[in-house]
Formats: structure tokens, C-alpha cells, sequence
């Protein structure tokens, strides 16, 4: 995948994001809140790893240990209803939940998949997008075609084209 490889977010949808490693994500996520979009990013990340990145936005850190601005992965309703809120503040923005594996292991995939499902439906009556990234081999298939169904799937591939495709134009409008 090229470094500049990205995906164009649709305000209403989120989006599933199929990657080992979040790299894909986090660039997406960049280069909307650079263009001044409201964001929110709930990350294992440590919030001082992140914030000379990020401008305007929001950074909540998932982890047992307290901090500023952490939550506890096991507050899965309180992390549901701060993105909700966010949503439903900022109107047009983007979230970005890096911790679904994290999330699965302390509270099981059925409790998150239904907190998903709820953001899913919210951000889907908004002009918000929420972008999470998923490796797939972290989670048994049948859980994985259960996000599927209901989210946007992006897997890198489709991103790769998708530059290819803008190279493509820009060199077809050079002649």
C-alpha cells in the first residue's frame, strides 16, 4: 500500500477497516480533522503519543491504568454514550475507534458488537463517519462477518486502487 493511500469518508457511515496494523485508519482520520473536521479518537494510544498529530480533536485514552482523559475498557456504555454525545455536539466529524479488539477482550464480543451496532444507527441519522480499524485474525470469522454486515468494509486493497485511480485521472487531464 502506498503511503498516501486513504479512503473518502461519506458522512452517515462507518466504516470497517481491515488491517493489521491501523495505518490506513489513522491517515484517514488525519486528513480529515486536518481540514479542520471535529474528531474524536479513542485509542490504546497514549493521548501524548497522538495529540502533536491530531489538531482538533478530542483524544481518549483506553486503558486500566488512570490518566487524563481515560476511560476504562470495561465503561463500554460510558464509551458508547461519549461518542454519541460528541456526535450529536459536533455534527459533522469523524471518530475513530482504535480499541475494538481491546473492547472484545474485557467485555466480550456480543456486549461489543450491540455498543458498534448503537454508534452504527447514531452516527447513521448524522452527518458524522467512524472509522474502525479491525485485524481480522484477532476475531473468530463469524464475528467478523457479523461488523461486516453492517458496517462499511474497506479492506487496504481498496484503498490501493483508489489511488491508483486518482493517478490515473490527474495523468488523463494532463492530456
Amino acid at each position: 500500500m502506498t503511503r498516501d493511500a486513504q479512503i473518502e469518508l461519506e458522512k452517515g457511515k462507518s466504516y470497517l477497516i481491515k488491517e493489521k496494523r491501523p495505518e490506513l485508519s489513522y491517515r484517514t482520520f488525519e486528513r480529515n480533522v486536518s481540514k479542520k473536521t471535529p474528531g474524536l479518537c479513542i485509542s490504546r494510544e497514549h493521548p501524548s503519543r497522538l495529540e502533536k498529530r491530531f489538531e482538533n480533536t478530542r483524544l481518549i485514552w483506553i486503558s486500566q491504568t488512570p490518566g487524563k482523559d481515560y476511560y476504562e475498557p470495561t465503561a463500554l456504555s460510558s464509551i458508547t454514550k461519549l461518542v454519541c454525545q460528541f456526535v450529536e455536539e459536533k455534527k459533522a466529524c469523524v471518530v475513530l475507534l482504535d480499541c475494538l479488539e481491546y473492547l472484545v477482550v474485557h467485555n466480550g464480543f456480543e456486549h461489543s458488537f450491540k455498543a458498534v451496532e448503537l454508534i452504527n444507527e447514531f452516527v447513521m441519522q448524522r452527518e458524522a463517519s467512524v472509522i474502525i480499524p479491525l485485524n481480522p485474525e484477532a476475531l473468530e470469522p463469524k464475528q467478523v462477518s457479523l461488523l461486516e454486515r453492517g458496517l462499511e468494509v474497506v479492506e487496504p486493497e481498496d484503498a490501493r486502487a483508489s489511488v491508483v485511480d486518482e493517478d490515473l485521472v490527474d495523468l488523463m487531464e494532463k492530456y
